[in-house]
C-alpha cells in the first residue's frame, strides 16, 4: 500500500506542476480574474461529478459552514493573488514564495490547535524565511542591503502565503467533520463561488468568450489546466488515505521545482544562480518542515 501511495503522490506532484504552469498563458491572455474563472470553473465541475460518484451529501453542522465561509473568503483572496503573481512575475520565483505558506499554517496550528513546534521546526522556518528574502528582492538591492525593490509579483505572492497559510490551517477540522472527498469539494466550491461573484459584478464579456475562449487552442489549454488541477486534488487525497500525510506532502511539496524546470523549458524563464539556489533551498526546507511536522 505504501508503494501505491507514493505513486499517487508523484502523480499529484506532476499534476500540480502542470496545473500551475498553465496559469501563465491564461493570465497573460485574459487577466487575473477571467483566467481564474476559466481555469477553475471546469475544475469545480469535475470535482462535483467525482463527489457525486463517491457519495454526495450536504453537511449539517453550522460550524462546518462557518469554517467553509472563512476558507472561501481567504482562499479567494489567496487564489487571485497567486494568479496575479504568476501573471506579473516569474512562475519559478513566485511559486516558491507562495509555498512558504506552510510557515503560517504551522504557526496557526500551534496557536489554535495546540500543535507544538520543536527547536528544529523553528530553525527550518528561519531558514525558509532567509530563502524567501533572497527570492523576494532584486539581486542588486540584496547586495546593497536595500530591501525596497521587490521582484515582480512578489508582493502578490506574499498575500498568497498569508491566505494559503490560513486556509490550510482550517482544512483539518473541516476534513475531520465531513471526510476527505467532501472536504476537497466544498472548500473549492466556496472559493470559486466568491471569485465567480466578483467576475459577474465586473460584467460578463461575451465577445471575449466567443472570440477568444471558444477557440480550439484556448479550450485545450483550459481543459489541460482544469484536468491537471482536478487530478492533483484527487490523487493528493488518494495518497493521504494510504500513506502518511507527512510523506505525501513531502513529495507533493516538490512540485514547484518541477514547475521551475518546465517554465524554463516552455516559457524560457531565466533565473540567476542565486535565485536558483534560493528556490532549491526554500523547497528542500519546506519539504523537511512538512515531513518532520507530520
Amino acid at each position: 500500500m505504501v508503494s501505491i501511495g507514493i505513486i499517487y503522490a508523484l502523480i499529484a506532484m506532476v499534476s500540480w506542476s502542470i496545473s500551475d504552469l498553465t496559469i501563465k498563458p491564461l493570465a497573460k491572455k485574459f487577466g487575473t480574474l477571467n483566467a481564474t474563472i476559466y481555469k477553475f470553473l471546469p475544475h469545480l465541475v469535475f470535482l462535483f461529478i467525482y463527489f457525486l460518484i463517491k457519495g454526495f451529501f450536504i453537511p449539517t453542522d453550522p460550524l462546518v459552514w462557518f469554517l467553509l465561509l472563512i476558507f472561501g473568503i481567504f482562499g479567494a483572496i489567496a487564489l487571485l493573488a497567486f494568479v496575479k503573481s504568476i501573471e506579473t512575475g516569474l512562475i519559478s520565483i513566485n511559486l516558491a514564495i507562495a509555498h512558504a505558506s506552510v510557515i503560517v499554517t504551522a504557526i496557526l496550528s500551534a496557536i489554535f490547535f495546540g500543535e507544538i513546534l520543536n527547536f528544529y521546526q523553528y530553525l527550518i522556518i528561519i531558514l525558509i524565511l532567509f530563502g524567501i528574502t533572497l527570492l523576494s528582492f532584486d539581486q542588486k538591492s540584496l547586495l546593497k542591503f536595500n530591501f525596497k525593490k521587490f521582484n515582480a509579483g512578489a508582493k502578490y505572492a506574499f498575500i498568497t502565503v498569508l491566505g494559503w497559510g490560513i486556509i490550510y490551517a482550517i482544512i483539518k477540522p473541516i476534513a475531520l467533520k465531513i471526510g476527505p472527498y467532501a472536504s476537497v469539494f466544498y472548500p473549492d466550491l466556496f472559493v470559486i463561488s466568491i471569485v465567480f461573484f466578483i467576475f459577474l459584478k465586473k460584467g460578463l464579456d461575451r465577445k471575449e468568450i466567443i472570440t477568444k475562449v471558444l477557440t480550439k487552442k484556448t479550450l485545450l489549454l483550459i481543459l489541460l489546466a482544469s484536468i491537471t488541477s482536478f487530478s492533483a486534488v484527487i490523487f493528493t487525497v488518494k495518497s493521504i488515505l494510504v500513506l502518511k500525510v507527512a510523506l505525501t506532502f513531502g513529495i507533493i511539496t516538490a512540485a514547484p521545482i518541477v514547475t521551475t524546470v518546465l517554465a524554463m523549458i516552455f516559457f524560457k524563464e531565466k533565473i540567476t544562480k542565486l535565485q536558483g539556489f534560493a528556490i532549491l533551498f526554500v523547497m528542500v526546507n519546506i519539504i523537511i518542515l512538512t515531513i518532520i511536522g507530520g
